[in-house]
Formats: structure tokens, C-alpha cells, sequence
């Protein structure tokens, strides 16, 4: 895997969730309060645009509650946000640097507003078309913490981003789920 980094040595990099760690545990029963804590890689945060904060040329955690800072090499799973908030900013990145890759520049072209712990979700996550902002909820495991969630998020905000509106009714709208599932 591409961006894979020893946190302590490497600059730039975050110790988050690479994988989902229920799926990497075998382990559906896992909850908030679990350590996986083991299952956290370092990887390379690319795209940064700030010294102090998660805000890069695709992505941008601005509208999450109590920001981290670097270095951001020391997080938690378990009664921290930390975990959340770089797990979405990195996998929201890859999703843009990949839509680069395989030749749609347009598209996306601009940095993704993230709250990474929006506790009014509860257990859900949206991407919200009027703001153009995605958010994670924190109810079961912290959603952001599960890159499917992080991937399957950003796929609707490619769809809105490619064709405004798309989902109001709900033929589209199961295209839209089938879609962020695929992304």
C-alpha cells in the first residue's frame, strides 16, 4: 500500500485506521469503548496545506469540533477524537488523489469540508449537498473511523459535485447508496 510510514520517524504522517477495524479483527461485536488502538498504521497525510491543522488541497477537518494538531503521531481510539479525524482526512484525500489518477482533475475540485465527531448524527453519517460538507456520526464505533464510511461519504459528494441534485428521488437515490458503496 502506497503512504504506509514509521510514525515516529516520518514526517508528515498519522497513526490512523488504514483498514476497518472490525473487518480487520473479524470482530462485528466491537463497540467505542474497545482498544483497537493495535490496528492503527502510519501513514502519509499527502495534500497538507497547513502546518498546524488537517487542511490540504482535497479535504479540510475546519468544521470539526476541538481540531487536533501535529504531530500526529500519538492517537487513541478510545475516548479521543484524534482516531476520527485523521482517518477521514486521509482517506477522503486518497479518494480525491484518486479521481487524479485515473483522469477526472474536475472533478471534486475542491477541498471537502469534514466534521470528522458530529455527535448530532448520532449513528449515521450524511453529506450534506446545501454546504457541500460531509459528516461523520459517533454512535456504535465512530463512523470516521471506518474508511467504507469515509469512501462511501465522499462517493456522494462525487455525485453531487458531477450532477447537482442528484438523488431527490428514490430511484436516484438507490443509485446514489449503490454508488457510494462502490466508490
Amino acid at each position: 500500500r502506497t503512504g504506509a510510514r514509521t510514525p515516529a520517524t516520518a514526517p508528515g504522517c498519522g497513526l490512523l485506521f488504514f483498514d476497518n477495524p472490525v473487518a480487520l479483527l473479524d470482530d462485528p461485536g466491537l463497540r467505542d469503548a474497545d482498544d483497537v488502538d493495535a490496528t492503527e498504521q502510519g501513514c502519509l497525510l499527502g495534500d497538507l496545506t497547513s502546518s498546524t491543522s488537517l487542511t490540504g488541497l482535497y479535504a479540510t477537518t475546519a468544521i470539526t469540533s476541538s481540531r487536533i494538531g501535529p504531530p500526529y503521531t500519538q492517537t487513541r481510539s478510545v475516548s479521543q477524537e484524534a482516531a476520527d479525524e485523521l482517518t477521514a482526512y486521509y482517506h477522503a484525500t486518497r479518494a480525491r488523489q484518486y479521481l487524479d489518477a485515473i483522469g477526472f482533475p474536475a472533478v471534486m475540485a475542491y477541498p471537502i469540508a469534514i466534521d470528522a465527531h458530529d455527535p448530532s448524527a448520532g449513528d449515521n453519517s450524511y453529506y450534506d449537498p446545501a454546504v457541500k460538507e460531509i459528516h461523520y456520526g459517533t454512535g456504535g464505533v465512530d463512523d470516521a473511523q471506518d474508511p467504507d464510511v469515509v469512501y462511501h461519504e465522499y462517493g456522494h459528494a462525487i455525485q453531487d459535485d458531477e450532477v447537482p441534485g442528484f438523488g431527490d428521488t428514490l430511484e436516484a437515490g438507490s443509485i446514489g447508496e449503490g454508488f457510494g458503496d462502490y466508490w
